[in-house]
């Protein structure tokens, strides 16, 4: 008996030496590289108290949260940024030559147009490729909004929408009621970002983790209308698919 106990002990031993070769440690983040898809799930949101006219620094639960997409871009350093759209499109390195094509991410619809970019498909002389965009985020510059941080450590960026811009919530170009806009700040950081990739459900990799935004600029408790100091704060989760692995950002230089 102690000859098989000791046989056993022997036995397991290789089994965790077998398990622990395998890729169960923490993801490289060197992997992170490419176009990041996912969601953003808000489930907690500070609100104005009546009985003191004031805004809540602590998040509350709420009855329905809210889903929202978001778009992240990291690149061969490990930096990141947002993206309001993005389109996968392939690309001929050297023209007409089909073994030099590599993916790229096009953020500028200008680049549809340039000699090497091919696409997917195409639909007569247009080159199809397969797009992403979110309707949650816009900045003044369009392109990309960077961010600070990394995908290890976390990101954190800001917004600014400046009182006139297109698509602030309380400015109407065409509406003579409403030509006195507000401007809007909205701090976003994600953290705790942590590998969720499952290869027995998908070939993607996953990341999830925290959200956590602050937005300047729609709350007001004095009695001053004009100014918006109060800030609103939401929380929730995030999980986010790499859809491509893609380094390049626009047409290769």
């Amino acid at each position: 008996m102690n000859i098989f106990r000791h046989i056993r002990h022997h036995f397991t031993f290789l089994i965790l030496g077998a398990l622990c070769s395998l890729n169960l440690t923490t993801k490289s983040w060197a992997d992170n590289t490419g176009l990041w898809v996912g969601t953003v799930i808000l489930d907690r949101v500070s609100e104005i108290t009546p009985s003191t006219d004031s805004v809540s620094q602590t998040p509350t639960p709420v009855a329905d949260p809210l889903a929202i997409r978001i778009i992240i871009y990291v690149n061969s350093n490990g930096s990141a940024s947002m993206l309001r759209w993005a389109t996968l499109m392939n690309y001929q390195t050297t023209p007409g030559d089909d073994s030099s094509i590599e993916e790229i991410i096009v953020i500028d619809e200008d680049d549809f147009y340039v000699s090497g970019v091919v696409g997917y498909t195409t639909d007569g002389n247009r080159p199809i490729g397969r797009r992403f965009s979110t309707a949650h985020y816009d900045w003044p510059d369009g392109g990309e909004l960077s961010m600070s941080g990394t995908v290890a450590d976390g990101l954190n960026g800001t917004i600014e929408l400046s009182a006139t811009h297109s698509t602030n919530p309380f400015y109407h170009r065409y509406h003579n009621m409403h030509q006195d806009g507000r401007a809007v700040t909205r701090y976003i950081e994600i953290t705790n970002l942590a590998d969720a990739s499952d290869s027995a459900v998908s070939a993607y990799n996953v990341l999830e983790g925290d959200y956590y935004e602050v937005i300047n600029g729609l709350a007001n408790t004095n009695t001053d209308t004009t100014t918006r100091d109060s800030s609103i704060i939401m929380q929730g989760t995030l999980t986010i698919v790499q859809v491509s692995s893609a380094s390049q950002l626009g047409i290769p230089q």
